[in-house]
């Protein structure tokens, strides 16, 4: 172990020698980014191609240090000396450095550990909702500032923050809506707004809309707050099938950014909902094809997003949907994304036990951030995993709209929550087909393996429901 601790404290010292790193505001023009690995296995073979059956370039030793080129399906492309070549992923240890990411520690006193393995010493405790930048990644840990102090911490343990500048006028749609210090449900409440209140948006920071109210400055929940033109007129809202010179300013400003590839007709169909929506994946918005009023905003109000994503690129390939009895098998990615409705409530059901509970989505993108809907609710998922939440994933059918879909429910408790009565502190993730984690951005095969356990036991469901069964 010794040994061990020192070939990566040396590999760090190399790496930190190599880079220096850029501070700068929020939100971040991204540096370019540097990825090196460390091989993790003795004679791992460099490949031409990414295949089992492709010609062996070398043998690379155990603590080799390589270049990462690009990651796809399972394999790295790597440079290693004066070779080009394949790796399977799960024998490389990848550390990327040049990053400048906004993120929020989502535990109470969290250790920053002085190297990246739980045996290292702490260089500090940090405490939730506190704001670190991530300065870099190596394997399942993330390098990240606080302060003047860097560190290591867990990539669970922190959730990267998106926030966009925005520059746009706005109204309280609800009375008495809180004005709050943090962007945390439980942060200190300024001021309390009025319905009609007017307010100036500077900010959107995940499902929260930073603002200011006279001389008042404050976060309040994205629901509450309706925005608006410069001028205080309010921006309409454009969808398939609608006509006109508002259509043609929106296909005009969509074709000036890069997303609209078409001829400008003043005509909202199918090419007009595709570029907007292309627009709504790299601002990380809701994939609805319709130019509402944040959509407007942001596009017009506030320079737009170049017309490319980085998330998009690892999205996995689709797949067709599958039926095994009452069970669908369907994607996450442009399918249960969209089915699964923030702040809808659906039933669950545990595979294993047979127990049911409600839920409801109100974030995530690459997966779905949810709750239980009531402290009972709570009280049934603890059932479920045997009297105490924890990271264990269990195989569940999400019954919404009289389908059942194959998932996975993990039982760890973390994060921001909406729904303060329910007897849970946080929210717990639920995949679907091909969803990803969002502090690595990758696939996690226990998720995908819960999914197809829930997937295959579709008799199952029929046996809780009471129904016969035929051979």
């Amino acid at each position: 172990m010794r040994e061990t601790l020192f070939k990566v404290s040396a590999f760090m010292t190399v790496i930190a020698l190599m880079f220096t790193l850029t501070a700068y505001s929020q939100p971040p023009a991204q540096a370019a980014s540097k990825k090196e690995g460390i091989i993790n296995a003795n004679d791992v073979n460099l490949r031409k191609k990414p295949s089992l059956d492709a010609e062996i370039l070398a043998k690379i030793k155990e603590d080799e240090i390589v270049t990462v080129v690009s990651e796809k399906s399972g394999w790295y492309k790597l440079k290693y000396e004066k070779l080009t070549g394949y790796v399977k992923t799960q024998f490389v240890t990848v550390h990327e450095t040049g990053l400048n990411i906004h993120a929020t520690v989502i535990k109470d006193n969290v250790n920053m550990r002085k190297e990246p393995n739980t045996n290292s010493k702490s260089v500090q405790k940090i405490k939730r909702y506190t704001d670190v930048t991530i300065i870099g990644t190596f394997g399942d840990w993330y390098e990240v500032k606080s302060g003047s102090k860097k560190g290591y911490i867990r990539n669970d343990l922190i959730n990267k923050v998106e926030e966009i500048s925005v520059s746009a006028e706005g109204t309280i749609t609800a009375g008495d809506v809180n004005m709050r210090k943090l962007p945390i449900p439980t942060g200190k409440i300024i001021t309390q707004l009025k319905k009609g209140a007017s307010v100036t948006v500077i900010k959107l920071r995940d499902d929260w809309v930073y603002l200011s109210y006279g001389k008042k400055k404050g976060y309040v929940f994205k629901n509450y707050v309706k925005f608006e033109s410069a001028t205080g007129s309010p921006y309409s809202t454009l969808k398939t099938g609608m006509k006109g010179k508002s259509v043609v300013e929106l296909q005009e400003k969509l074709k000036q950014e890069g997303y609209f590839k078409g001829k400008v007709t003043g005509n909202y169909g199918a090419l007009t909902k595709s570029a907007v929506i292309k627009f709504q994946e790299v601002m990380r918005m809701d994939t609805d094809g319709v130019a509402g009023p944040l959509t407007l905003v942001l596009l017009y109000g506030n320079k737009p997003a170049p017309a490319k994503s980085n998330d998009k690129d690892f999205i996995p390939p689709a797949q067709p949907p599958q039926i095994n009895g009452k069970v669908e098998l369907r994607d996450w990615f442009n399918d249960m994304e969209s089915v699964i409705k923030k702040y809808v409530p659906f039933e669950v059901i545990d595979v294993r036990t047979g127990i049911s509970f409600t839920m409801r989505r109100f974030g995530g993108r690459w997966h779905a951030d949810v709750e239980p809907l009531t402290m009972e609710d709570t009280e049934k998922m603890t059932e479920a995993w045997g009297g105490q939440l924890n990271w264990t994933r269990r195989p569940v059918w999400v019954h919404f709209e009289d389908k059942y879909y194959a998932a996975s429910l993990m039982g760890y408790v973390h994060g921001s929550d909406i729904i303060l009565d329910n007897g849970m502190n946080g929210q717990v993730c639920l995949h679907f087909r091909g969803s990803k984690i969002h502090a690595s951005g990758h696939v996690d095969p226990r998720h995908q393996a819960c999914i197809m356990e829930a997937f295959d036991a579709a008799q199952k469901l029929e046996q809780y429901q009471g129904e016969s069964v035929t051979e």
